[in-house]
């Protein structure tokens, strides 16, 4: 068996897609700010955004991915 494998070298990267509606991109910005703030988000990625004026408000609709932190914690 391989010495190198015991309790580390091994990382599982978990990833998610947020789909939501912002009032403006400065508010996406400010919430994409405020994921990246997280410790337990390791990187954040604008995948999407579009204008939305078919309800009669202006909306940004967004995707993004977020890749959250799989560090080991401390007990």
């Amino acid at each position: 068996e391989d010495g190198q494998r015991s309790g580390h070298g091994y990382e599982v990267e978990t990833h998610m897609t947020i789909h939501g509606q912002a009032q403006d991109h400065q508010a996406l910005s400010a919430f994409v700010r405020a994921l990246f703030d997280q410790n337990l988000i390791k990187d954040v990625n604008v995948q999407r955004t579009s204008r939305d004026e078919s309800t009669g408000r202006r909306v940004v609709d967004f995707d993004l991915t977020v890749v959250l932190n799989s560090s080991p914690r401390e007990s």
